[in-house]
């Protein structure tokens, strides 16, 4: 019973033609384009529903707009002020000092590899030491 009910219902699905709705292309009122399901008058055409086109054809007029004054925005950015040379000294000397503490953090981490330690405890180990050799390779001399 089952198997002809269900036979019953794929007949009737497939048997039926599938709905084109027509789509009428429409000038709007600032000279853009509409698109309906209602004829909108003499200057209507009627579009053939074909496949996915792209979702965006172009910028309009608005969006153009406000992308040439955010772009009058950026580009009258303020003038990086200079960078006194004893400011430039002190980002230096504590860039130093960072990297001296990453050595020696690296000499401990080092030293307990070659100490020995817990199963557990190596791979933490491990990944502080490349930690530390990818930090003085990126940053110090």
């Amino acid at each position: 019973m089952r198997y002809l009910v269900a036979g019953a219902v794929l007949s009737c699905a497939l048997s039926m033609s599938p709905a084109i709705a027509e789509i009428f292309r429409c000038p709007g009122d600032a000279g853009e384009v509409l698109y309906t399901q209602h004829p909108c008058g003499a200057d209507t055409r009627v579009v053939a529903a074909s496949g996915r086109t792209a979702a965006a054809t172009g910028v309009r007029a608005s969006e153009t707009a406000w992308l040439k004054t955010r772009q009058k925005g950026k580009s009258s950015a303020p003038a990086k002020r200079p960078v006194s040379p004893d400011a430039k000294r002190r980002r230096q000397a504590k860039q130093a000092y960072q990297c001296e503490r990453k050595r020696a953090s690296l000499a401990e981490v080092s030293a307990d590899l070659r100490r020995g330690y817990k199963p557990a405890k190596g791979e933490k180990l491990r990944r502080r030491r490349d930690a530390y050799e990818d930090y003085l390779a990126a940053f110090c001399r």
